[in-house]
């Protein structure tokens, strides 16, 4: 699936979700989201979700363009590259949809998991 366009009149948001390494498998499964405009994105209190209800709400941060983040499913230490949800058990498997919202709530890109 394209990522969503946003409402006539806003600048547009060219934001994907490129892949999802390790999927079922918690020490390494992460869901890899790329800024895909010509300017930064705020991705400051939007969220990700999956069809049964898990998200992950993105703390303070900004995405340059061409530049990509990692969002993995475990616990770990936040870095400008890679964020860390906190799970216990994975999320990811083949077939699911995730999601992401920004903060008005409509929805800028989905993924299917192969």
């Amino acid at each position: 699936l394209a990522p969503a366009t946003s409402a006539p009149g806003t600048s547009a948001i060219q934001v994907s979700m490129v892949g999802v390494v390790g999927a079922g498998n918690l020490p390494d499964e992460r869901i890899i989201i790329q800024n895909n405009g010509p300017q930064e994105l705020d991705l400051t209190g939007w969220s990700l979700t999956d069809a049964q209800g898990n998200s992950y709400t993105f703390p303070k941060l900004t995405l340059f363009p061409g530049v990509k983040v990692n969002l993995h499913t475990n616990a770990g230490q936040d870095t400008p590259s890679d964020l860390y949800w906190g799970r216990l058990a994975p999320v990811w498997s083949s077939g699911e949809l995730a999601a992401l919202y920004d903060t008005q709530n409509i929805a800028r890109a989905f993924y299917r998991i192969p």
